[in-house]
């Protein structure tokens, strides 16, 4: 299941027939991950009510998997939690002692959510937790034992972006470098939202030498736009030189809706050197949910949709863009690629040469796979490339929208942050598809 963005200009979408739906091909689910297929690590049982928002593999210690999310038990205590889980689905206790650090036990404030981790070089975890009713963050930064850092945010292991910045900040994708972070945010201020970028050194501290000490705001980068909204942050490494900020925003100019990826540097300067004088603009009508990026082969890979005013239609797209902010031609001679079924890409990466990911189309889920020019992998749920996964709306299953999801090669696995939804309970949850070619089995 996909929530439509707020931003989605379509409020008339028609979605095909749900015997037309019904009949896409299934993508098989690996039974030896977790339960069947599926990985519970929290209290089950009828009442509990929760889910997971983002699912991160290690670099540092690539046997963890680490898992942000939130759960309500039956008498109302809602815990906000990491997660670390091992290859198979299962609590990981070296993890502080118990596999799991819950925010919700080490402060008063009332948190609602953790929306998303990082890592850093050395294995920190950068966690950003959202609050009931209000319009500020707060940042934690746990070590690897998953305990907090006594030397991020003045001791007390987080940082609070009102109380930094003083102004009501929303942080949303945060990406780390090798001087500090930075982060998406959307700034409140006279009842309406701005979309900026702000910067923390690794102490938490804001950074004076990017943009206006610490903020950089979207309508001073990107003035051809009358509104804006950041869809992805990613820092890159490039074989040769320093290191550089990506971003991509949603702009709206005099002559439509545009996907934007801009270039800067550490301090927030734009890098004239990158796409058109700092920035690539896609075709009217691209909706992006988001990129990633991949050092060894030097791509940025961007998802999402394009929306046609004219069919009141949303077609899942893919286009990719080297370190120079141009088009990669390798990849369907740089042009967009599009998808066969309306709906969205909520999430891509590069793995193993190709990409792989998964979309919501209206009622239902569908897993990719692509190879590095473009064309579809059939090699994935052959002969098609592609495979319907989870519950269909208003059943039973998991569910998941616009969450992160991790390839693991070496199991030869695709895991999907999400949720669990039976009678009674939605419990946070990890699904498991199979990317062996001969992966025939399929239940939910």
């Amino acid at each position: 299941m996909i929530r439509p963005k707020k931003h989605f200009p379509s409020t008339q979408a028609v979605p095909p027939s749900l015997q037309a739906l019904q009949q896409q091909p299934v993508a098989p689910i690996d039974l030896s991950y977790g339960d069947k297929g599926h990985a519970h690590f929290t209290q089950s049982g009828r009442g509990n009510l929760g889910g997971t928002t983002s699912v991160l593999r290690s670099k540092v210690r690539p046997a963890r998997f680490y898992v942000t999310g939130y759960q309500t038990d039956p008498d109302g205590l809602h815990s906000v939690f990491i997660a670390c889980l091992d290859a198979s689905g299962k609590l990981d206790t070296t993890f502080n002692g118990s596999g799991m650090f819950k925010f919700t036990t080490e402060t008063t404030d009332r948190y609602l959510n953790a929306t998303g981790v990082v890592e850093d070089v050395t294995g920190n975890l950068l966690v950003t937790v959202e609050l009931f009713g209000e319009t500020t963050s707060h940042l934690w930064k746990l070590i690897a034992k998953g305990e907090p850092d006594p030397g991020f945010g003045q001791g007390k292991g987080y940082i609070d972006t009102r109380a930094l910045f003083g102004a009501d900040l929303m942080l949303d994708k945060v990406a780390c470098h090798q001087e500090g972070l930075v982060a998406t945010a959307a700034r409140y201020e006279a009842g309406d939202s701005n979309a900026v970028v702000v910067a923390l050194d690794s102490n938490g501290r804001r950074d004076p030498q990017f943009g206006e000490n610490g903020l950089l705001a979207l309508s001073d980068l990107i003035p051809e736009g009358s509104q804006h909204s950041l869809e992805g942050i990613a820092v890159i490494s490039p074989t040769a030189g320093m290191q550089r900020i990506v971003i991509c925003t949603y702009v709206k100019s005099d002559s439509g809706w545009y996907s934007v990826t801009s270039g800067l540097s550490l301090t927030g300067r734009l890098d004239d050197k990158f796409g058109e004088v700092g920035h690539h603009w896609s075709d009217e009508g691209i909706i992006n949910s988001g990129f990633t990026v991949e050092d060894s082969s030097q791509r940025i890979t961007l998802y999402g949709q394009h929306y046609s005013v004219d069919d009141d239609r949303s077609q899942p797209t893919i286009y990719r863009l080297d370190y120079a902010g141009e088009p990669a031609r390798e990849f369907n001679q740089g042009q967009v690629v599009r998808f066969l079924v309306d709906g969205g890409w909520a999430y891509i990466e590069e793995t193993e040469g190709g990409l792989m990911g998964y979309g919501g189309f209206f009622t239902f889920n569908m897993a990719v796979r692509y190879q590095s020019d473009g064309q579809l992998d059939t090699r994935f749920v052959s002969p098609h490339g592609y495979g319907q996964f989870g519950a269909f709306s208003q059943e039973d299953g998991f569910y998941t929208a616009e969450n992160s999801v991790v390839v693991d090669t070496v199991n030869q696995r695709m895991v999907v942050s999400g949720e669990d939804v039976q009678q009674g309970y939605r419990l946070p949850c990890l699904l498991a598809l199979s990317l062996k070619t001969a992966s025939v089995v399929r239940h939910d």
